[in-house]
């Protein structure tokens, strides 16, 4: 399985694109929120928003508001960038590096295994059990 195949993503550039920008806020949301330490309990309540906001926002789900994301993004000592999707870059701009199906996909798998590891130990603190 390909996660860009057409099949998942669309015929359309556009619906891939889409994926990459919720993929890229979510890696680097979650990345902030476990450096840390935070719980999305912890994290919605400081940025005035609900855990399951922060849960669907992780889990590439939902399509939250600038504010909501700009309030989450303050509390973690983040600052919204935008980037140029395509075309010629201005110099600012030369350094990003363009993604990549393969960046791309690496990216989806590191935020799905974190989530993993994350409910995991929070099922294990709390006195839950998987099995």
């Amino acid at each position: 399985m390909a996660l860009m195949d057409e099949k998942y993503v669309g015929s359309s550039g556009s619906r891939r694109e889409d994926f990459r920008s919720h993929v890229n806020v979510a890696t680097i949301l979650l990345g902030a929120r476990l450096d840390q330490q935070m719980t999305q309990d912890e994290l919605g309540r400081a940025a005035g928003t609900k855990q399951s906001r922060i849960s669907e926002i992780e889990a590439l789900k939902g399509n939250p508001r600038f504010e909501t994301l700009d309030r989450i993004a303050r509390v973690l000592g983040l600052m919204i960038t935008l980037t140029p999707r395509h075309g010629p870059r201005s110099p600012a701009t030369a350094a990003i590096a363009p993604w990549s199906d393969k960046t791309l996909v690496h990216q989806f798998r590191t935020v799905h295994q974190l989530r993993t590891a994350t409910t995991s130990s929070n099922q294990a603190a709390w006195g839950h059990d998987n099995g």
